[in-house]
């Protein structure tokens, strides 16, 4: 609240009860491995690698320069914040295969599967 109070354009506007939800309807799980676009300061990375409890991954992607300081206002345990990672949109988009309709095969008659 105290984050909230003195900079909502930090976390987007983002309110405890709007959080609670995100995280309830994501359910993270220990093991998942979790890609969350962040524009909350990190707020929202950090909320979910606490449900996965240090067990997991969480890539935060950003749109501009990246902030992690979420890691620090949730008070993780050190393995809990390992499993954060950052990297901007263009970078993901980037390495992202391309999905041209030329690049991928289309397909045919001949593998189409039959029954007996």
């Amino acid at each position: 609240d105290h984050f909230m109070a003195k900079g909502p354009d930090k976390l987007m506007g983002l309110r405890r009860d709007s959080l609670s939800l995100l995280l309830t309807l994501s359910d993270p799980r220990p093991g998942a491995r979790v890609l969350c676009l962040d524009g909350t300061s990190g707020l929202l990375p950090a909320a979910l690698a606490a449900q996965l409890g240090g067990d997991g991954a969480v890539l935060a992607a950003h749109v501009r320069q990246p902030s992690l300081d979420g890691l620090q206002w949730l008070n993780l345990t050190p393995q809990c914040a390992a499993t954060v990672g950052s990297a901007s949109l263009q970078q993901l988009l980037a390495w992202a295969p391309s999905s041209s309709p030329s690049s991928s095969p289309s397909p045919s008659a001949d593998s189409a599967p039959t029954s007996s």
